[in-house]
């Protein structure tokens, strides 16, 4: 990677810093600018099934985030 490239990392605060970091590594320099706030949400899955998703017949996941 280039040492011109400059990479805005947007992860959340908790997270940026792994990817930050690899990308140092590789010769980029980054800005970390935290544009999302990554917030739990009940885990009681029988009250999650019976609410939630009723009406679905597929549900897909598209991070690490949403499924933790």
């Amino acid at each position: 990677m280039p040492q011109d490239i400059l990479v805005l990392n947007t992860r959340p605060e908790r997270q940026a810093k792994p990817l930050t970091n690899k990308i140092t590594r590789l010769g980029a320099k980054v800005i970390e600018c935290p544009s999302l706030k990554i917030i739990g949400l009940d885990r009681d899955v029988e009250k999650i099934n019976k609410t939630k998703f009723k009406n679905d017949d597929v549900i897909i996941f598209t991070s690490a985030n949403a499924v933790y």
